[in-house]
């Protein structure tokens, strides 16, 4: 699974002071951490409509329950663009309606959108075109490039729905996903789930094993314990192949937190086609920064070092038109960094966070002001959010990624 991780917190106000942050320390090996996903929970989070206050408010989308907030429907109008808010603060990352696709896994690409639209829709536009003509459509079909092509028209020309940037961000999150979750690509076929030539079950964990079955349980026992050598990783994405497809693909790849640490380096799976298009876990700290780089963001990656007053900071220190998405937990009560938000600043300085899933009590979207002191609500929401940022199971402290759309 993937590792993730962030930016100093405890830094003075000012955007040299994020400039200027000190690398990670080398640590001893860790067990490996969960990959990140989002916190939301589509069994036990029931739908409600979406609520919230009027153009003039600071704080928008505000979810009242213990429920999932969806998003608007319907064309944007015009003049909510004068004040981008009153537009992501109706675009959480959960559809209207019908099937709820990969909404419990795109908190990230939903962020970024996100950002880039609270610099207006031509850079939500820019955003989407760079992601359907660059690297990262090769993950899309040519008609979800063309897709995407077509919403930044409609956000170009004024006649976007909320629905076609819902598709947006599902269609985001195929392109980003360029690391799947080796363990449950695994688990998948030992429990019989995924059948050779990629034919899948639902059915109860048969009793007995095929001889592949049997070799993927010892090796994913060996990828836990962080054992596991090159010459089974080329046994394993071989086993994976009849099952996935020609083009499965076992990776050494980094830890984001510590780049060029072989003791740090973690196994992940890239899987083809439909398959690819299936695999539903959340972004990594590195997708998130790939996403962004494809998107035109010119990212670049701090590291935290605690939570504390982290996002205040933040903000302080970034310039205009410059975002910061990190990893919180989803809620007051989480443990876990699970669930990306953004906070950001507008080209005219005005400061904003948004969260793409709002918990109980959290709004979609809130504005600040436009110099370093931050209105007493505003800086509330940001406290609080901070008080989510917690260490991944490996001890490190989530990346930050700050893009400039």
């Amino acid at each position: 699974m993937k590792i993730s991780n962030l930016v100093n917190s405890v830094v003075q106000a000012g955007r040299s002071v994020l400039a200027s942050l000190p690398p990670i320390a080398a640590q001893q090996p860790a067990p490996l951490s969960q990959r990140s996903v989002d916190s939301f929970q589509a069994a036990s989070r029931a739908p409600v409509s979406l609520h919230g206050g009027t153009h003039e408010t600071s704080g928008l989308g505000l979810n009242g329950s213990s429920g999932t907030l969806r998003t608007a429907t319907g064309r944007i109008r015009a003049e909510d663009w004068s004040n981008p808010a009153a537009v992501v603060g109706r675009l959480t990352q959960n559809p209207a309606g019908g099937s709820l696709d990969n909404s419990a896994a795109r908190c990230g690409p939903s962020s970024l959108l996100g950002a880039a639209l609270m610099q207006g829709p031509e850079r939500g536009a820019r955003f989407l075109d760079s992601v359907a003509t660059g690297s990262a459509s090769s993950r899309l079909t040519a008609g979800e490039r063309r897709e995407l092509q077509s919403t930044a028209t409609h956000l170009r020309n004024g006649t976007c729905t909320y629905e076609e940037l819902s598709r947006a961000q599902s269609l985001l999150y195929r392109a980003g996903n360029t690391q799947s979750d080796l363990r449950r690509a695994m688990a998948d076929v030992i429990d019989g789930h995924v059948h050779p030539g990629g034919r899948r079950t639902s059915g109860p964990v048969p009793d007995t094993m095929t001889p592949d079955q049997e070799r993927l349980f010892e090796l994913r026992t060996h990828l836990t314990n962080g054992t596991m050598t090159a010459a089974e990783a080329t046994e394993t994405q071989a086993i994976l192949t009849r099952y996935y497809g020609e083009g499965t693909r076992v990776s050494l790849v980094d830890d984001p937190s510590h780049p060029g640490d072989d003791s740090r380096r973690m196994y992940t799976v890239t899987l083809p086609g439909r398959e690819g298009a299936r695999e539903l876990s959340g972004f990594s700290d590195t997708e998130i920064s790939g996403l962004a780089a494809a998107g035109g963001g010119a990212p670049r990656q701090v590291a935290l070092t605690s939570g504390a007053d982290s996002l205040s900071t933040m903000v302080r220190g970034l310039a205009p038109g410059e975002s910061a998405t990190v990893r919180v937990a989803g809620t007051d009560a989480g443990t876990s960094a699970d669930h990306f938000v953004t906070v950001g600043r507008r080209a005219d300085g005005t400061a904003f966070l948004y969260n793409s899933d709002p918990g109980s009590g959290d709004y979609t979207a809130y504005t600040g002001a436009s110099g370093p002191t931050q209105p007493a609500d505003f800086d509330a929401q940001l406290r609080r959010l901070s008080g989510r940022i917690h260490r991944d199971s490996d001890g490190d402290m989530p990346l930050v990624t700050v893009s400039h759309f």
